[in-house]
């Protein structure tokens, strides 16, 4: 009994071991490229880690079991439960997960990977044990970073073509403006994904939107929402409309409440200050 204890104490101990280093390891890749943490990779791991090496245990049995003209419906039924499993535990994914590394904090996270690469063979602290110990220290440096993040002002404007969303963070309030961004011919599944999150982490180091105010509505506009929330997390929707339009937006707003919360202000025509340039109501909030 104890030696069996004894083998999964130290499998256990190598699995958060390497996990960990990875983790520290790719903490400067994320910083750059503003990709957002997920503070449960470990847990993760270790859950689909199993999962994974069934799949692949059963879905081989399958493929040679055809290959040699066998019918094996038992193995395509325990495939399908595994599979039914799987997007169930996936299900439970949310952004609440979910951390952003600001670009400033692309030196630190530099600092703790270089820690990590000298301790591990250091003759002492490079044994597992230690290393683990000093890997998990890292990784609650970056955290506490991430919580405390800069409180000074930042306003960023991301253009998707010659439309914007403009970001704007102000003590620790982040407020995302579409101007048309979100409703461009480009696809807006692609805009969100590879160009509006990365700003979003790298500049306000935040993956939580505390308003997101919109002036046009759109399908596009629904598809952006429901690729931005699958890492962000949208707190208040606010449509101030720029005009009247007799297009009933019912169906958006109901699609959009599910979302988050949803207001809808008056009417408030578009007020321009200089050429090219478009006022909102919002503008004098920061």
């Amino acid at each position: 009994m104890n030696t069996i204890l004894d083998r999964w104490s130290k499998w256990f101990l190598n699995f958060l071991h390497i996990n960990m280093m990875l983790s520290v390891i790719s903490l400067p890749f994320l910083c750059a490229w503003g990709l957002p943490v997920s503070w449960i990779s470990v847990v993760g791991n270790l859950i689909f880690g199993p999962f994974l090496a069934l799949f692949l245990l059963i879905s081989s049995c399958l493929f040679f079991a055809h290959l040699l003209g066998f019918s094996a419906p038992l193995v395509g039924k325990l495939l399908n439960i595994l599979c039914t499993v799987w997007i169930k535990l996936l299900s439970f994914g949310s952004p609440f997960f979910l951390a952003a590394l600001a670009e400033h904090m692309l030196w630190l996270c530099i600092t703790c990977a270089a820690i990590a690469f000298i301790t591990l063979h250091h003759k002492k602290w490079g044994r597992p044990l230690q290393h683990t110990a000093i890997l998990c220290g890292l990784v609650l440096v970056v955290a506490l970073g991430c919580f405390i993040q800069e409180k000074s002002y930042v306003t960023h404007a991301l253009y998707n073509k010659r439309k914007m969303v403009l970001i704007t963070k102000k003590d620790s309030l982040l407020t995302l403006e579409d101007r048309g961004g979100l409703t461009e011919k480009r696809s807006p599944v692609s805009f969100v994904q590879f160009s509006l999150i990365p700003t979003l982490c790298k500049k306000t180091g935040s993956v939580t939107v505390d308003k997101l105010v919109l002036h046009k509505l759109s399908a596009r506009t629904i598809l952006a929402l429901q690729q931005l929330q699958h890492t962000v997390r949208i707190k208040e929707i606010v449509y101030v409309p720029q005009r009247k339009s007799k297009t009933d937006y019912t169906q958006i707003l109901e699609k959009l409440s599910s979302m988050a919360p949803v207001t809808v202000e008056p009417v408030t025509p578009i007020k321009k200050k200089k050429k090219g340039a478009i006022k909102t109501p919002y503008e004098n909030h920061f």
